[in-house]
């Protein structure tokens, strides 16, 4: 007979709540669905800030340390893309729903960005290949006026 708990998918419970006498409470009261958004400049203070911006919701939404941490870097480097090579400030939109983290960065540029090969030895240009490694998913939407580089992640 095989082992049906080795079966169950690993379950995160954000929160445990008392049985009620008159039944089980609901386990998580969050919304299927949440986004946030900030705008951060075009300056080298830019990464620093979507990263508290980012800790702060993955805070409010009950996030696993592993997914604030990746989600930490592509934010990051989303951001530090669009300080130096779009040179305009950026809006970035958080986006949580059925347990997956939707990073969007827009700028104001039409300039597609471009993955290089990685390079070990070079300190650039390993973003993107970077994003590509640890997110679910990842693309490029484009605007008549800029273009938004999203990067879909979800908790192991």
């Amino acid at each position: 007979m095989p082992d049906n708990v080795s079966l169950l998918p690993r379950v995160h419970c954000a929160h445990f709540y008392p049985v009620a006498e008159a039944g089980v409470r609901h386990v998580d009261d969050r919304p299927a669905r949440v986004t946030r958004d900030c705008t951060v400049p075009a300056d080298p203070s830019a990464s620093a800030a979507a990263r508290r911006f980012l800790q702060q919701a993955a805070a409010d939404w009950d996030l696993s340390p592993d997914l604030t941490e990746i989600a930490q870097l592509v934010v990051s480097e989303l951001v530090s893309n669009a300080v130096e090579h779009a040179g305009t400030s950026s809006t970035v939109v958080l986006e949580l729903s059925d347990g997956e983290l939707t990073v969007r960065v827009r700028d104001s540029s039409t300039v597609q960005p471009v993955a290089r090969p990685l390079d070990m030895v070079s300190f650039r240009g390993r973003g993107l290949p970077l994003i590509d490694r640890v997110s679910e998913r990842w693309g490029i939407e484009n605007h008549s006026d800029g273009k938004t580089v999203w990067a879909t992640l979800s908790d192991v």
